[in-house]
C-alpha cells in the first residue's frame, strides 16, 4: 500500500509519499494514525511544501486516507489528517465528503486544523460541514490566550484539542512551572467535553507527566516514530499497557 507519486512543479520532479505516526490512548492501544506526507526532490533530500505543491499533495492525502479507510486497512484505528491554512477550502472539503460519504467512514477520520485556519466564519462553516457529515474535527496547536476564548465563543464543534509541543519542549528543559499550566489548559478543554492530544512525547518522564495530568491520548518518538505503512502493518496490538 506504500504511495509514492511524481508531480511536475516549474520543470522540476518531486515525489510523494506518506509514513505514519500513532497517537496512543491512555490504556496503551492504538487510536488514531496521523498521516504524514514527506515531498522529497529529484536528489531525495526532504524539502519544504510550496503552496502550490501543497494544493496537489493534500488532494492526494485525502485520495490515500479514503484508499486505506474503505480497504480497513486499520481496522481497530482512525486516521488523522492535518490540513494548513493555505489548503483548506470549498473545493477540498467537497472532496472529503464525496470521497467519505458514507458515515461509517467519515466516522473514521479526523481533521486537524491549526489557530491560523480558525480566522474567517466561512473556514469554520466549512469546518462545521464537515463535522455533521461524521468527521471529527481537532483543534492543534492549542496554546495561546486565543485558542481559549475562540474555544469557547466560536468553535464549540471541535471534538479534540492537541497542545502545542511548546508544552513538551519546556518541561523537558525544566520548565516545571508549565505543567500546572498545562494540567489546567487540560481540565478546561475537558470541562467542554473535548478529548485531548499531547504531542512530542520524547521520553518516559514526559509520558509520565501527561498521564498525570489527565490526557487522552499521547503522540510523539517515544511512542512510534513516523514509518511506512508496512513498518505498522499487523502492529496495532503491540503497543502495551503505557
Amino acid at each position: 500500500m506504500t504511495m509514492v507519486k511524481t508531480i511536475n512543479f516549474n520543470d522540476k520532479f518531486f515525489d510523494i509519499s506518506y509514513v505514519l505516526q500513532p497517537i496512543i490512548s491512555r490504556d496503551g492501544e492504538l487510536s488514531f494514525f496521523e498521516i504524514l506526507g514527506r515531498v522529497k526532490d529529484k536528489n531525495a533530500g526532504l524539502m519544504a511544501v510550496h503552496p502550490q505543491i501543497a494544493a496537489r499533495y493534500t488532494k492526494m492525502l485525502i485520495e490515500y486516507a479514503y484508499n486505506l479507510t474503505a480497504m480497513n486497512y486499520f481496522p481497530n484505528s482512525k486516521l488523522s489528517l492535518n490540513i494548513s491554512h493555505t489548503e483548506i477550502n470549498a473545493d477540498i472539503v467537497d472532496m472529503l465528503l464525496q470521497l467519505f460519504s458514507k458515515r461509517e467512514l467519515a466516522n473514521r477520520v479526523m481533521i486537524e486544523v491549526t489557530e491560523d485556519v480558525l480566522i474567517t466564519s466561512n473556514i469554520a462553516e466549512l469546518l462545521l460541514k464537515l463535522k455533521n457529515n461524521g468527521f471529527l474535527i481537532a483543534f492543534d496547536d492549542f496554546c495561546s490566550e486565543k485558542s481559549v476564548r475562540d474555544l469557547i465563543v466560536n468553535y464549540d464543534f471541535i471534538d479534540v484539542i492537541k497542545f502545542d509541543g511548546f508544552f513538551m519542549t519546556h518541561i523537558q528543559n525544566g520548565k516545571d512551572e508549565l505543567i500546572d499550566g498545562l494540567s489546567h489548559l487540560n481540565s478546561f478543554a475537558k470541562s467542554l467535553g473535548k478529548k485531548t492530544v499531547v504531542e512530542h512525547i520524547e521520553n518516559k518522564m514526559l509520558l509520565d507527566v501527561t498521564r498525570n495530568i489527565g490526557a487522552d491520548y499521547f503522540q510523539g518518538f517515544y511512542l512510534g516514530k513516523p514509518h511506512s505503512i508496512e513498518y505498522y502493518k499487523g502492529k496495532e496490538k503491540v503497543f502495551g499497557t503505557l
